[in-house]
């Protein structure tokens, strides 16, 4: 590139806007990795809402057409909302039980809302049939991929744990051990320094 492009102004400004492209890249990168959880939690509760409808009134958009912009949008940001403050978009993504947690607050958000705001109470038993399969659906897909990614990734796991090798043999490699052996949830077996 140098060859073409002599050493100054321009060729800068190309590897300038290169790194800045590459950070932007980076970033976003990092930031639809938990939105991509956070969009498929919000469609399974608007799928559950549709088939709680259907359930209980045995059609699709049973109620006024002007209410489903509401129906799409609080449900699904009062149940990922939920999530989001129990810490479900984080390192605990696929957790279960922060999974159920988020799903009950967020349903005890969305039953107290009918009680409320009347004129968006359209049916309390949509909303606890809704709440029922979400309960299942959302879950269910960390359960599943959770049991698809740790047996893809995890055959190198020892029965008690990836092996791990510490590098530094000192007090900070006996008090990173010390901190390996606290968070048994992590899985890690030292097995030397």
């Amino acid at each position: 590139v140098r060859k073409h492009f002599p050493r100054g102004l321009f060729s800068d400004g190309i590897l300038r806007t290169g790194i800045a492209l590459r950070e932007g890249m980076a970033f976003l990168g990092r930031i639809a990795k938990p939105l991509r959880a956070a969009v498929l939690d919000g469609l399974l509760t608007n799928l559950s809402l549709l088939v709680g409808e259907r359930i209980w009134f045995g059609e699709f958009f049973h109620f006024p057409a002007w209410s489903y912009g509401a129906i799409a949008t609080v449900p699904a940001l009062a149940v990922v909302g939920s999530m989001f403050f129990l810490g479900l978009y984080t390192r605990r993504k696929l957790s279960i039980a922060r999974a159920i947690g988020g799903v009950l607050m967020g349903y005890i958000i969305l039953s107290a809302m009918t009680f409320f705001f009347n004129q968006y109470a359209f049916s309390r038993m949509v909303v606890l049939l809704a709440g029922l399969i979400s309960l299942f659906a959302l879950p269910g897909w960390r359960l599943l991929s959770r049991t698809l990614f740790q047996s893809r990734h995890d055959h190198r796991r020892s029965l008690f744990g990836r092996r791990t090798l510490i590098v530094g043999a000192e007090n900070s490699g006996q008090d990173l051990l010390r901190k390996l052996r606290t968070r048994v949830d992590d899985g890690y077996e030292g097995v030397g320094f």
